[in-house]
C-alpha cells in the first residue's frame, strides 16, 4: 500500500503522477507495458477512481500513456530522465552537517505526527507519542538536501515562523529559549526512497539515501531531533561516531 500525503500542498493526482513517473524512470514499466488497472491503483494509493483517472488523463495528454478501451492503459513512451553523475563524492559526515548549517531552506510543510521510535526516545517521548515537525529542502548544485525535524512539545510555542525559516534552526531557537542550543549526539542510517520521499525530493523510487540524525539540546535537555536526507548514489560518507 502507498499512502499519499494530503498535507504536502500538492494535489493527490499530482502525487500519483510523480510516483508513476518515478516508477517508469526506474524501469518498473517499459514501453508497451500495461499499467495496473484503475481499481488496483485506487487500492495502492487509497484514493478515489476520479483522482486516478485525472492522473492517468494528464499522463495521456502528455503523450506518455495510451488507453485502449477494454484492454487497459499502456506506456507509450518514457519521459526524458537523466540519472546524473555516477561519480561518488566521499564526504565526512561532520562536514555534511556543517555544510547544511546556514543554507537557505525552503519550508515544505509542518504538522504533528508520531516520531520514529529512536527519535521519540532521543526526545524523551513515549514510544507512541506525537511531536511537532517540519520538512524543508535545499538544492545545492547537484545535491538535494532535505531536512525533517521533530521538536519537543515543550518548545512548540517557541518554534514560530522566524525559527522555521531561519538558516540555522538551532541558533534561532536558542534566541527564543534564552540560552545556547547545541548538538549533543547523533546517528547514521541508510534508507531507500519511498513514494513520499519521491514527491519531496524528486528522486526515483528505490534511490539510496543517506540519513543523518542529530539531537539538539538546551540546558542538557533534548529539544529537537533533525534528520538530514541526501541522495546516496552521489554521496559516500566517512564518519567517526564519537564525533557526532
Amino acid at each position: 500500500m502507498t499512502d499519499l500525503d494530503a498535507n504536502l500542498g500538492l494535489p493527490l493526482h499530482r502525487q500519483v503522477i510523480e510516483v508513476l513517473l518515478s516508477q517508469i524512470a526506474n524501469g518498473q514499466f517499459l514501453v508497451g507495458d500495461r499499467l495496473p488497472t484503475e481499481e488496483a491503483l485506487c487500492q495502492q494509493f487509497k484514493i478515489s477512481r476520479v483522482t486516478v483517472r485525472l492522473a492517468l488523463k494528464e499522463l495521456e495528454n502528455a503523450g506518455l500513456l495510451v488507453r485502449a478501451p477494454g484492454r487497459g492503459t499502456f506506456l507509450k513512451r518514457s519521459p526524458a530522465y537523466t540519472k546524473g553523475d555516477s561519480v561518488r563524492e566521499l564526504v565526512d559526515v561532520q562536514d555534511l552537517i556543517a555544510a547544511a548549517r546556514g543554507k537557505p531552506w525552503s519550508l515544505q510543510r509542518t504538522g504533528v505526527m508520531r516520531a520514529p521510535v529512536r527519535a521519540a526516545r532521543a526526545l524523551s517521548l513515549e514510544p507512541d507519542g506525537e511531536a511537532p515537525y517540519h520538512v524543508s529542502v535545499h538544492h545545492d548544485g547537484a545535491i538535494l538536501w532535505a531536512m525533517k525535524r521533530f521538536y519537543h512539545p515543550s518548545v512548540a510555542d517557541q518554534v514560530d515562523d522566524t525559527v522555521l525559516e531561519a538558516a540555522d534552526f538551532d541558533v534561532a531557537l536558542a534566541s527564543k529559549l534564552g540560552g545556547p542550543v547545541t548538538v549533543g549526539s547523533g546517528w547514521v542510517e541508510a534508507l531507500i526512497a519511498e513514494p513520499h520521499m519521491v514527491i519531496t525530493l524528486r528522486l526515483p523510487v528505490g534511490t539510496p539515501l543517506l540519513s543523518l540524525w542529530t539531537v539538539s539540546k538546551h540546558q542538557g535537555e533534548p529539544v529537537a531531533v533533525a534528520q538530514l536526507l541526501l541522495p546516496g548514489n552521489g554521496i559516500g560518507a566517512s564518519f567517526s561516531l564519537p564525533r557526532l
